[in-house]
């Protein structure tokens, strides 16, 4: 999971609220190589890390990017 790069919380949990802030297509601190379509696959990697680091899950039945 891709750390925040300033000072807010990536994911809060209040009750039945998830609320996930904007997602970028980093790793290991630096946006990953290949375009577009590799930085749209890395944030949701990131985000789907995020929800299941409060019990959330990420199904996406079909996506094109």
């Amino acid at each position: 999971m891709a750390a925040p790069i300033g000072p807010y919380t990536p994911v809060v949990r209040a009750g039945d609220w998830i609320i996930v802030s904007g997602q970028l297509g980093l790793r290991d601190g630096s946006l990953v190589e290949g375009g577009v379509k590799a930085q749209t696959a890395q944030a949701i990697v990131n985000l789907r890390a995020h929800l299941e680091s409060v019990g959330a899950m990420l199904k996406i039945g079909r996506a094109h990017v």
